[in-house]
């Protein structure tokens, strides 16, 4: 996933982090002037983001040295995600393990159709909340 990169890979939310806190000094959209609420709330983010990166470049790694996973714990992960996707955290977690489980099963393309939608709505339902709370915290509103 991250082919000639100049950092390793745990470090991606450390670079996350102070990439989001950078461009909060550089683009300051509401022009209140950087405050230490808005920092760590910038740091978050980028820490968060750079976390996703870091997870998907272990679990590539992981995927071509180990064994498949245990069938049954990838089926259940599965039968939840229906049930889980909507939750606004949790069920992008969940989908996307139950992604990443059903790589090893003999799966019809329907179900990891199915699958894949379903992580599509859990993301954006997450993200569009996420926005929601993050213009009310930041505007009062």
């Amino acid at each position: 996933m991250l082919k000639n990169r100049s950092f390793p890979s745990w470090t991606a939310p450390i670079v996350g982090a102070l990439v989001t806190i950078y461009l909060l000094y550089r683009f300051d959209f509401l022009g209140k002037g950087p405050s230490l609420l808005r920092i760590a709330f910038a740091g978050a983010i980028g820490f968060l983001g750079g976390g996703v990166l870091w997870f998907m470049d272990f679990i590539e790694n992981r995927a071509k040295k180990s064994d498949a996973p245990n069938a049954t714990v990838s089926i259940i992960v599965l039968a939840l995600v229906p049930f889980t996707f909507w939750i606004p955290l949790l069920g992008l977690i969940i989908t996307s393990f139950a992604i990443h489980r059903a790589h090893w099963l003999a799966l019809p393309d329907w179900i990891s159709f199915i699958v894949a939608c379903l992580w599509f709505l859990a993301l954006g339902i997450t993200l569009v909340l996420g926005v929601f709370f993050g213009v009310d915290f930041f505007t009062g509103r």
